[in-house]
């Protein structure tokens, strides 16, 4: 796909709409094409939002080991020693990122019923006590990061829509619970299933998840 240049007039202020691309295959992947698509036909009709793309398998994820770990049980950044200190402030500047978005797209394919290891671990960076989600007084969870949209763009070699495939489709339950926990209410999806069993059946899928793309796009 051609990709389309954005320019940025300078005096206007401009809204971010953040790409987070979980698939390893970059030009090859499906559910980035999918994406492209909706986002190109988003921006066409914003122009005051600008695209960026975090593509979980070029970016340096610091892995969530035992000194990422220590540090989160004092995520007030008391008592760290430097090493934690530095982790944690990694930790910081990824969710930073995350929450400095104004709308959002995720674009991921199902592997072995849920999505690729490294959107996992990106959620496990960005989601700490204080930062996506505060306990309340009386124990309770609320999620902070509010009044903005996600576009779920999710794809599936086989079937997960029917009542047989619906119990192994945990790639969308865990999205959705997931969302829902960190504050998110206007959760959106565009699903193209059958992507592995045969060409025609693949097809005729991909055929109606883009065109389904280019009309969700306006009203997202």
């Amino acid at each position: 796909m051609q990709r389309t240049a954005f320019f940025i007039n300078k005096g206007v202020v401009m809204n971010k709409l953040l790409h987070i691309c979980s698939s390893p295959r970059g030009e090859r992947s499906y559910s980035r094409r999918l994406a492209d698509i909706f986002i190109h036909s988003y921006l066409r009709n914003h122009p005051t939002f600008v695209p960026e793309v975090l593509d979980l398998w070029k970016m340096d994820l610091p892995e969530f080991d035992c000194v990422a770990a220590n540090a989160r049980y004092d995520f007030r950044g008391e008592g760290l020693d430097p090493d934690e200190q530095q982790t944690w402030r990694r930790v910081e500047r990824f969710f930073k990122q995350f929450a400095s978005a104004d709308k959002y797209v995720i674009s991921a394919p199902m592997w072995n019923f849920l999505f690729p290891y490294k959107l996992k671990q990106y959620i496990d960076i960005i989601t700490q006590p204080g930062m996506c989600f505060e306990y309340l007084e009386d124990g309770t969870v609320q999620g902070k990061i509010t009044g903005k949209p996600v576009m779920l763009i999710l794809t599936r070699g086989g079937i997960y829509s029917d009542e047989n495939g619906k119990a192994f489709d945990f790639q969308r339950q865990y999205l959705y619970s997931y969302l829902r926990f960190i504050g998110f209410t206007d959760i959106r999806e565009l699903v193209a299933e059958g992507q592995d069993i045969n060409e025609e059946i693949a097809e005729k899928n991909r055929q109606q998840a883009e065109e389904e793309a280019l009309v969700s796009a306006l009203n997202f």
